[in-house]
């Protein structure tokens, strides 16, 4: 149904809620994570849209997050920052948060 997320995406949405802080972000590792395990579904232009859904750094951490469960990547709290961070840095630019 549109509008609607599958069980799936819905569940780790909900599991980084529960997981509070992320540690300090490592994009160029990110980096490496993205390119052997998502590049062979998404290349750079589904992140280059202008209509897609991504609307900040926390949505597209929450995004990450969901679809390593989804895709069972088994990927820690720290490795979804390093890949959310490559992808900010690299596509969305949204604000970083301050650094403690």
């Amino acid at each position: 149904m549109p509008g609607k997320l599958p069980i799936p995406i819905l569940a780790g949405c909900l599991a980084v809620l529960a997981c509070g802080p992320v540690p300090a972000a490592h994009p160029e590792r990110g980096q490496a994570l993205y390119d052997t395990q998502c590049r062979f579904c998404h290349e750079s232009q589904v992140h280059l849209r202008k209509n897609h859904n991504v609307t900040s750094l926390e949505d597209l951490q929450r995004r990450v997050q969901a679809w390593s469960w989804h895709a069972a990547l088994g990927w820690s709290d720290e490795e979804v920052a390093d890949v959310a961070a490559y992808l900010n840095q690299r596509f969305y630019h949204f604000p970083e948060p301050a650094a403690d």
